[in-house]
């Protein structure tokens, strides 16, 4: 069976306030699914089981530029994180995961959704 991901992107309120409950979710209804969360300024070690979860401190010059940067993160994890052949899907932190993905369906999806990724984060 091919290995699906699903990686979320956010700051640490909004981990604790929705991406715990989504992960939580998937988790329960599709345990199949690897499951990766990249956290912005996280304030505490955040840990759930069956998550990879990564970290990043970036300093932010103003609020529009927080509020950017948070809107883009999971895409430019996914960039840093996988190869151009993986199936990834990205969900906003705040969704809620209500039943099971059936397999077959989410092929169907990645497989007329497939885009390559050219974002890429540079230093500085």
């Amino acid at each position: 069976m091919p290995l699906y991901n699903i990686l979320i992107g956010c700051d640490q309120a909004y981990y604790d306030q929705w991406a715990v409950l989504l992960l939580s979710s998937i988790q329960r209804h599709n345990p199949w699914i690897q499951l990766h969360c990249h956290i912005v300024n996280p304030t505490k070690d955040n840990k759930l089981d069956n998550v990879d979860i990564t970290s990043e401190q970036v300093n932010f010059v103003s609020d529009e530029s927080k509020i950017s940067y948070l809107q883009c993160v999971r895409f430019l994890a996914v960039a840093d994180k996988f190869s151009k052949n993986e199936r990834v899907i990205t969900l906003d932190a705040d969704s809620i995961c209500t039943r099971e993905m059936e397999k077959l369906h989410l092929k169907n999806y990645l497989k007329n959704n497939m885009y390559y990724n050219i974002i890429k984060k540079t230093d500085g």
